[in-house]
Order: structure tokens, then C-alpha cells, then sequence
């Protein structure tokens, strides 16, 4: 049997180790599709086998998810050869402890065409930054709501011109042939979106900052939510209970106390690689928040992608739909100024309470100006130098 797996990143370095261990326990092969990391995500992926993984490299307008799956999709399996394919996150998890388990229960859904798999939220104890591994996590019941899709080869006899949906949540085929689908009830896929304070802050901060610079969707209210969430973190009002509630009801937005909470029987025995939120990964957020990687406008006539191999070679090419957002490449200078920033803050996990978190969020009510980009790093220089007197000159 042959296993193989998708993955699309960008700037997951904490974590990656982690779950780059599982793929090399568990699969045959492991499609990487890297987004524009800028965190050494890339370089982390390069020095595994290269005979499970293959690293690709994607330039797009918007964010083509289910075009880039459905294109590796099919070269997996009729290229590869491979009999089952998933769709994972870098903060997705199987509760297999080895591969002989994980093939037992793929044998029992041979005959299918799409294994569904339901999401179990799990979050740390603690969410100070260290290790998430190396205690055991939190949990509540799985999802009802929300499933990750395997596919088997199956399918390309079924619908030879299937399609994987945005979000990994489900497959159709092109010209309405009827899929064989199962929902199971387990195993499960084991989901870890909130890992540390230091990792929610800057997810909190580019949804706040994103919605704001798109303008339509806040001033329709859509993320309130997020914008609520993320002032709250800013103020330090954001609690770890609040944090453990947000984590296990994910993707609603609760804060609420749930007791219904249960110690995590798994313990990722494949896991060999700790959680690390290196200088590397911070600099690279703070750079996002810096100079945001999207500029959105109201009408987007660029709207083509691309992804390539680790040599250029040009794998696909294709246009996106609807695209709304313009992607930008950072420049070399954003990631460096941002290194030196954190080389100035020294250890990043005693300074970020009190230096930087207060600093993520945009103003909700933004005058249009080409200078919002400036605004986080005005702040981040006025608490590092501590002037006696500023003088603000060109106010709009």
C-alpha cells in the first residue's frame, strides 16, 4: 500500500518539525506546496528525505487551494501510483502510533471513494511558547460540523475528473458523476489551532489587520468577532481559560468556560522533533505585520498562479476565479529589519506581554492612507526608544 499527503504552508516553522515527523512515520509520499514562507518553513522541508517529500513553491493571486490539491491529486495517483491521499494542515495530527495501524484501518474503506474524518480541537496546558508535546493536551468531543477528506484511488474510476474543495472539507466531481462518500466516526484528525500565546497573537493580529484594510467586509460586520478578540488580546484581557475555549470550539468564536474537557489519551510517539518558536518565525510575523503580504483593491485584473519546483521548473499555471487579493513578495529588507527588531528585543518570550502584543492592531476606524503599513512599527519604535519629546509632522 501506498499513502501519500498534501500540504500547503506558510510560516509554520514551530510546529513543522513535529508534524514533518509524523509524515516520515507514516506516508509513502508528501506533496509540500510552500506560500511564500519567509521563516525557514522551506529549508526545514529541504532537509528531510527527499524520497517522501517533494517541495513546490507557489506564486498566487488569492489563495487557490483547491486548484493547487486538485492538480496534485491527480498526479499522485496516476503518477505515484498511490492508493490512499490526504489533505493536512501543519497543525493536524493522526492518532496512529505507527504505519501498520494507520494501514489496518485505511483496508476497511478500500471500496470507498472519499473517507471523511472528523476534526478533534485539541489545545496545550499552557500557552507560554514551550514544547506542546511534551505534556499532554486537552480536548473536547470531536466535531460534527467540520471534516478533513482521504481520498483512494477509487475515485479516478468513479469520476476521473474530480475536484477537491476549498478547505479539504469534501470532493465533487466536474461533470456531476455520483461519489461513494463515508463520514466516520473515527479515527479522527487531532487539530491544534491556538498552540501559544506568542502564535495566537499574530493569527489574532493578521485576521484584525486584514479585515481592516479590506474595509467591506468590517464595515459589514463579517469578523467582528476577530476584531473583538483581537483588541481584547491587546488590552491582555484574553485569559487562558478564554484561550482554551477559543482553541477547543474552533473555528466558532467561544470564550466561554467548557467543562467538558478531557486529558488527551494520545501521545504522538512519532513525534521526535519539540515545538520551537525560533527568532526565525517571529521575525517573519512581525515582518507580515510590518508590510502585510496582500494589498486589496476593488478590482483585481492579475489574477493567474503559479507553482514551481525547487529547480523553477514550472509544474502549473492556471487563473483564479474571483480573486479579490493581489499577492505581494516580501522584499529582502522587510525580513532582515524584522530580525534585527527581534535580536533588539533579546528573549522574545519575556518582552512580548509588555512590548508587543499591545502593538498588532490596526485602528478599527482607518482614514485611507498609503501609510497604515507604518502604523504597528511607529509603535513598536516609540516603546523601544522611549523618547522625551516626538514631533509628528503631515497629520491627515
Amino acid at each position: 500500500m501506498r499513502v501519500g499527503c498534501f500540504v500547503m504552508m506558510r510560516n509554520e516553522a514551530p510546529i513543522l518539525g513535529p508534524f514533518l515527523d509524523q509524515i516520515e512515520s507514516l506516508f509513502d509520499r508528501c506533496f509540500v506546496l510552500n506560500h511564500g514562507s519567509t521563516d525557514g518553513s522551506s529549508d526545514l522541508v529541504a532537509e528531510r528525505s527527499s524520497s517522501i517529500f517533494s517541495l513546490y513553491h507557489l506564486k498566487a493571486a488569492g489563495y487557490p487551494q483547491s486548484e493547487v490539491a486538485t492538480h496534485f491529486a491527480h498526479q499522485a495517483f496516476r503518477n505515484e501510483k498511490l492508493d490512499y491521499l490526504f489533505f493536512l494542515d501543519c497543525d493536524e495530527f493522526l492518532p496512529f502510533g505507527d504505519r501498520q495501524s494507520m494501514v489496518a484501518e485505511l483496508d476497511k474503506y478500500a471500496h470507498l471513494d472519499v473517507i471523511r474524518l472528523p476534526w478533534l480541537n485539541v489545545c496545550p496546558q499552557s500557552f507560554d511558547g514551550t514544547d506542546i508535546f511534551s505534556k499532554p493536551l486537552t480536548h473536547r468531543k470531536p466535531s460534527s460540523n467540520f471534516y478533513k477528506i482521504i481520498l483512494t484511488k477509487q475515485i479516478l474510476a468513479t469520476a476521473p475528473r474530480f475536484e477537491v474543495c476549498q478547505g479539504y472539507h469534501d470532493c465533487v466531481s466536474a461533470d456531476g458523476r455520483q461519489l461513494s462518500k463515508l463520514a466516520v466516526a473515527a479515527p479522527v484528525i487531532i487539530h491544534i489551532p491556538i498552540q501559544s500565546r506568542t502564535q495566537l497573537g499574530f493569527k489574532l493580529a493578521n485576521g484584525h489587520n486584514r479585515l481592516v484594510m479590506e474595509r467591506v467586509n468590517a464595515a459589514k460586520g463579517n469578523g467582528y468577532h476577530w476584531i473583538q478578540l483581537a483588541k481584547r488580546f491587546a488590552q491582555g484581557t484574553l485569559g487562558p481559560d478564554a484561550m482554551r475555549s477559543l482553541a477547543l470550539n474552533y473555528p466558532d468564536i467561544r470564550t466561554d468556560n467548557d467543562p467538558a474537557v478531557e486529558t488527551l489519551s494520545f501521545g504522538f510517539p512519532y513525534v521526535k522533533t519539540p515545538y520551537k518558536e525560533t527568532p526565525a518565525y517571529v521575525a517573519s510575523q512581525i515582518a507580515g505585520l510590518i508590510g502585510p503580504s496582500f494589498e486589496y483593491e476593488g478590482d483585481i485584473s492579475s489574477n493567474a498562479f503559479s507553482v514551481t519546483d525547487c529547480n523553477g521548473n514550472v509544474a502549473l499555471t492556471a487563473k483564479l476565479q474571483g480573486a479579490k487579493k493581489m499577492y505581494r513578495e516580501p522584499t529582502p529588507q522587510e525580513p532582515t529589519v524584522a530580525r534585527q527588531l527581534v535580536e533588539k528585543l533579546g528573549t522574545f518570550q519575556d518582552d512580548f506581554s509588555s512590548l508587543i502584543e499591545p502593538l498588532f492592531c490596526l485602528p478599527t476606524k482607518l482614514p485611507l492612507t498609503a501609510w497604515q503599513g507604518h502604523i504597528p512599527f511607529m509603535f513598536v519604535l516609540m516603546k523601544l526608544l522611549k523618547p522625551k519629546r516626538y514631533v509628528e509632522l503631515g497629520v491627515h
